[in-house]
């Protein structure tokens, strides 16, 4: 395994100024930077307050920044750690690649890589889930120096075939500690029918779940301008066709599904982020983070 192959190490340790939180609250056994789920009148209360000399600046509230010129920070009364796991989607269709020749499994398993960084450097604790028994799960892993137990994880993950994520996530909802933060990395391309529920699910276990799409700009622009052979990465036939005659359908249809996914996300209380794979790796996280 090459630690290169996965994590710029200038933009891990920019990415450390950052905090990314939980949008709500989490179940942890030590002190970290989210809000507890334990009830009473000072654990729920939060505000902003104005930034003091010596601060930490990973507390401050950059979109506040930016409406006022004005600098504050994100307070609690009561804050733990968390639990993060990411579910990285591993169907044949990952193995497409964009322009600049990464394939969205590479970009994902960066994502994932660099992120845990973040979250180990804060103090929580990550995990890549995995099939186990007819079962999902995941190790947990603490500690910065442990990241190379993430890369081993991800190292291991291959595409192909095809996957039922929305049974992967109903089975993550049965297996997962309750009031996790779980983050899934997929180009959420299949229909979406079951999916819904299965976000529900999560949620109904007080999970705080991110959809992470992973696409290239050879699928939103679909800049091809000839005959084409597209060939099924999950089993389909080759289908030959000239890309002007079908590019404005399928732009429609294309655009269709992606509104309909971030619909259903924030019908489920989802955080939705696409992400392109010619677009800079760390602007990517921050546009997440942000």
């Amino acid at each position: 395994m090459n630690l290169a192959d996965y994590i710029d190490s200038e933009v891990a340790e920019r990415l450390k100024a950052f905090l990314l939180e939980s949008r709500f609250p989490v179940a942890g056994a030590f002190t970290g930077v989210h809000r507890s789920f334990l009830k009473g009148t000072a654990m729920e209360f939060a505000e902003l307050r104005n930034y003091m000399p010596g601060d930490d600046l990973r507390r401050m509230d950059w979109k506040s920044y930016a409406r006022s010129d004005k600098f504050f920070l994100k307070e609690y009364e009561s804050e733990t750690n968390a639990r993060a796991y990411f579910l990285l989607d591993t169907s044949g269709s990952m193995n497409f690649a964009g322009h600049d020749g990464n394939s969205r499994l590479t970009v994902a398993k960066r994502l994932i890589a660099h992120l845990s960084i973040l979250l180990l450097a804060q103090g929580d604790s990550v995990g890549v889930i995995k099939e186990l028994g007819g079962g999902m799960i995941a190790e947990r892993i603490r500690g910065e120096s442990n990241v190379y137990r993430v890369l081993n994880e991800l190292e291991e993950r291959v595409a192909s075939g095809r996957e039922d994520l929305s049974e992967q996530l109903h089975s993550v909802s049965r297996n997962l500690p309750r009031r996790s933060m779980v983050v899934i990395v997929s180009d959420f391309l299949s229909p979406l029918g079951e999916l819904e529920q299965a976000l529900q699910h999560l949620r109904f276990h007080s999970h705080d779940v991110t959809c992470l799409q992973v696409l290239s700009e050879r699928e939103t622009k679909f800049d091809e301008s000839s005959a084409v052979a597209f060939r099924g990465m999950e089993g389909e036939d080759v289908v030959q066709t000239n890309a002007q005659v079908i590019k404005k359908n399928y732009l429609k249809k294309l655009n269709q599904h992606l509104e309909e996914l971030e619909g259903m996300c924030k019908r489920t209380q989802t955080r939705y982020h696409r992400v392109l794979s010619e677009t800079d790796l760390e602007e990517s996280i921050l546009q997440l983070i942000l």
